[in-house]
Parts: structure tokens; C-alpha cells; sequence
């Protein structure tokens, strides 16, 4: 017959000489005590390190750097290139898209870089 109202006790298996601990006996209960005060413990350490670190580098401050004005210690010579420069740097390629189309005249430089000089009807990519 089931369900007497018994309540079912954990019986030792065969041959145990010790019977069925519960869950948290007080040897267990014990040791997991320790292993929770030796977790706090090190956590506790190392907040404190950090803490001390965090302490002991903020001594400096931003106050010794100098207040610089923006574009204080630039050096070189930049400037607009001239038009002596642009031509003998770049390949100036004149602009006839209806014979590129056709595949005439195709340009062959490299590296080409879309710009434009021209009068007129005169124009230069």
C-alpha cells in the first residue's frame, strides 16, 4: 500500500556501515562555511589592493601640464602647390569623353585623379 502517511527516510545501502548524511550536517555545514570566509577573505584582499593602487596613482595631477594654444610647435613650410608644380607633377590628360566612349584615344596614364582646368571649349582632366 502507497501514501500511509510515512514519511520516506534515506536508508543507508548495503553494506554502508555509516548512515545517509543530510544535506548539510554540521561537519559539511562546517566546511563550506570556511570555503565561503576564505572566498570573502581574498575578494576582500583584492578590493583593497585595488583600492590602494587607485589611491596612489591619483596623487598627480593635470595641473602640470602647460596650456598650449593650438598650433604651438608646428614646424614645415605647407602651402598651396603652384602651377608649375601641377604641371610637372601630374599628366594632364585632355577631356574627350565621346572618343573614350568609342574607345579612341583612351588615356594611359596611371593613377588618374579627376580635376578640371579649361577655357572654352578647351578642357583638361
Amino acid at each position: 500500500m502507497r501514501g500511509h502517511g510515512r514519511k520516506h527516510e534515506i536508508e543507508p545501502a548495503r553494506g554502508d556501515s555509516q548512515a545517509a548524511v543530510p544535506p548539510f550536517s554540521g561537519e559539511r555545514k562546517k566546511r563550506l562555511m570556511g570555503n565561503i570566509i576564505l572566498l570573502l577573505v581574498i575578494a576582500g584582499g583584492a578590493l583593497l589592493v585595488m583600492a590602494a593602487v587607485t589611491t596612489l596613482a591619483g596623487r598627480d595631477s593635470l595641473n602640470g601640464i602647460k596650456s598650449r594654444t593650438v598650433g604651438d610647435g608646428q614646424y614645415g613650410t605647407a602651402r598651396w602647390a603652384t602651377d608649375r608644380e601641377i604641371k610637372t607633377t601630374y599628366a594632364h590628360v585632355p577631356f574627350r569623353a565621346a572618343a573614350w566612349r568609342s574607345g579612341k584615344d583612351r588615356p594611359t596614364a596611371q593613377g588618374l585623379i579627376l580635376g578640371s582646368v579649361g577655357t572654352g571649349k578647351n578642357l583638361t582632366a
